[in-house]
């Protein structure tokens, strides 16, 4: 996986996850790498500023094969279309290339994109996600299932009390959760699972980035919620930059402090991004969902229930993880 970091001695100025200097001559060049190039994530800090077209264009001629792409992180609501405006810009930009429309230097060669789908394709059969297939159905690309066995497997238990899970005496659930509007389609899944199963939820949703003056408004909200609920459900989505989602912070932290003081579970859901959990030393009880999905939500209200193990593994280390 390349970075989104530059190497001044390499080459002065550009990350690696855009360089050719770094990927195409140092990795695969020199190290004679010939596996698939990953970038990380493209809707980044480092790459800030730049179009789909833009961050697609540069990173496959860097020499990447496969593009991280979700959306635009102050346009999430383009999300749905984000990954189809870059696949037509790589179809344009070769057609307008073979066409003499535009220069072949700095543009993508049809080469190029077949040499990149063949490495993937290439990986795909060494793991073995060949073996046994068979033809989909119309309609049927396989995300479905895939999308729920990832959260079925993936879903991680980082720490916990022994009795973690909510009983049938806690029937009063206050639950906050911090998203994008984009994806609350996903998130009510959550909520509406636990309330088919007798829990009388109520929800508490705010955006990632809190400001100060709706902090002191939501403060006085989630102090009320908390009072009148047997067990709180929080569900963070931030990073690990406290200066960044410093609302988000200081209000997890009063649900944190309030739940415990009055003796009532807290259970902390790490939505998106599981560096955040050292944020949070205070949560006892702790989920990593590594992305919000209908799948993710609903196996993660399953999960808290007590329905269903958590059967994933963290795939990093911090202070307070085993």
């Amino acid at each position: 996986m390349s970075a989104h970091v530059a190497y001044k001695a390499l080459d002065k100025g550009v990350n690696a996850s855009f360089s050719p200097k770094v990927l195409k001559d140092l990795l695969q060049g020199k190290l004679g790498f010939k596996g698939v190039i990953a970038t990380d994530g493209l809707d980044m800090g480092a790459v800030d500023g730049l179009s789909v077209e833009e961050i697609v264009r540069r990173a496959y001629k860097a020499g990447n094969h496969l593009l991280l792409l979700t959306s635009n992180k102050d346009q999430p609501e383009l999300a749905p279309v984000y990954a189809r405006k870059a696949a037509d810009f790589v179809q344009d930009n070769v057609l307008a290339v073979e066409h003499n429309w535009i220069r072949k230097k700095n543009n993508l060669s049809r080469a190029e994109i077949q040499e990149a789908a063949r490495k993937i394709l290439e990986l795909k059969q060494w793991m073995g996600l060949f073996d046994n297939a068979q033809p989909a159905a119309p309609g049927d690309t396989g995300f479905e299932k895939a999308s729920r066995r990832a959260a079925e497997e993936g879903i991680t238990l980082v720490r916990s009390e022994e009795k973690w899970t909510l009983t049938d005496q806690e029937t009063k659930i206050c639950k906050m959760f911090f998203h994008s509007p984009v994806v609350s389609f996903a998130t009510t899944k959550f909520s509406n699972y636990l309330a088919v199963n007798g829990k009388k939820v109520e929800n508490l949703n705010f955006a990632p980035k809190v400001t100060p003056g709706e902090e002191e408004i939501y403060q006085k909200r989630l102090r009320a919620c908390i009072e009148h609920a047997d067990a709180v459900v929080i569900g963070t989505s931030g990073g690990p930059r406290k200066s960044a989602i410093e609302g988000q912070y200081n209000l997890v932290t009063a649900a944190l402090e309030q739940a415990h003081a009055s003796g009532k579970k807290a259970i902390l859901i790490s939505m998106v991004n599981p560096y955040e959990i050292p944020l949070y030393p205070q949560a006892k009880n702790v989920l990593a969902l590594y992305g919000i999905t209908n799948d993710t939500m609903q196996v993660a209200a399953k999960i808290v229930l007590g329905q269903r193990p958590a059967k994933g593994k963290l795939p990093i280390t911090f202070e307070g993880t085993k």
